[in-house]
This record gives C-alpha cells, structure tokens and sequence, in this order.
C-alpha cells in the first residue's frame, strides 16, 4: 500500500511539475508580447502630416511638408533632408539623394509636435515647360528621409515620396503620397 502511495505520489509530482513548466512559458510568452506591445504604443512614429505646393514665382514651385511626430515620446536626434525634382510620371529614373556625410541639423520632436520643411526648385523650369507643371509629363516628386531615434535608442527612418501631377488631375495645392517611395520603420 505504501508502494502505490509513493507511485501515485511520484506521478502527481510529475505532472504538477510538467504543468507548472507549461505555464512558466506562457507567461513569459506574455511578458514577452507585452514588452513588445508596450514599445510599440510607447516609441516615435514621424510622418508626413501634409504637404502644399505653391508657386509664388513663376517656374518655381515651393513645397512645404509637414513632419509630424504621432508617438506618445519624443524622437529623439532627428535629422531630415528633402528634395525636389520634376520628372514623368511613372517615375522610371533613379532619384538623387544627398551623399552619407551630407550636414544635417538634430533636433527633437516632442509628442504631437511638427517640424516644416520647405524647399523651392532652384534652378527655376524653364518657362516652356511651365505648361507641363502638374501633368504626367512634368510631375512635380518631392521626397526625403527622416532618421531619428525613439525612446529606446532604436534608430527609425521615414521615407516618403509626394507628387503633385501624374495620372490624376491636379485638383488643389495639396500634394499626394507617390505609389512607391513611402516606407517607415
């Protein structure tokens, strides 16, 4: 009788320490997701807010972009570049981007916050192609990357790619996200 206490004993020992192993991963699966979870909801996430073209000087439009941080923390060493550069739509030319040691300012961006950056074609279009400005043989790309780092030290990078003109008409001042180019991470 001893015997099948001490059997009955070993066997419910077992399957207390099996399940106590299976719940041990649960829930460090659940402070795992939770962990994620939590960076996720807690990082910096900058983006376009908008962005307006306009053309005060004839031949060359400026374009005003607005980045805005829809995080919950500040980004944290930002840095931005944009440019400009008219092109047929669909884009079939690799774009030009600044070399890797190109000067750049660092800022923060609090929640919420913006940051304007602006730019105007310089040199100006030539005023026979003025006409085209808009339409599939002059899209107007404006496009750029923001680099910054969220409140755990993670490097992220924006990059968009907005077109005034291409297949559809040009309808007001507002400029609209490219079919390709437009990428966070």
């Amino acid at each position: 009788m001893d015997i099948f206490f001490t059997l009955l004993l070993v066997i419910c020992t077992a399957f207390l320490a099996l399940y106590t192993r299976r719940l041990w991963s649960a829930t460090t699966s659940l402070v795992t997701g939770a962990a994620d979870t939590a960076q996720k909801q807690l990082r910096a996430y900058v983006c376009v807010s908008s962005a307006k073209i306009s053309f005060e000087i004839a031949g060359a439009p400026e374009v005003q972009v607005v980045l805005k941080n829809c995080g919950q923390t500040p980004a944290h060493d930002l840095r931005c570049w944009i440019h400009i550069w008219i092109e047929n739509y669909p884009l079939k030319v690799v774009l030009p981007v600044p070399p890797s040691d190109f000067p750049m300012a660092v800022s923060v961006l609090e929640p919420g916050g913006h940051l304007l950056s602006a730019i105007k074609k310089d040199p100006p279009v030539r005023p026979c192609a003025l006409a085209l400005l808009g339409t599939p043989q002059g899209t107007v790309y404006v496009y750029g990357q923001v680099t910054y780092k969220d409140v755990f030290s993670v490097e992220r990078i924006t990059k968009y790619r907005l077109i005034y003109g291409g297949n559809e008409p040009v309808q007001s001042q507002h400029m609209m996200p490219d079919s390709e180019g437009n990428e966070a991470t």
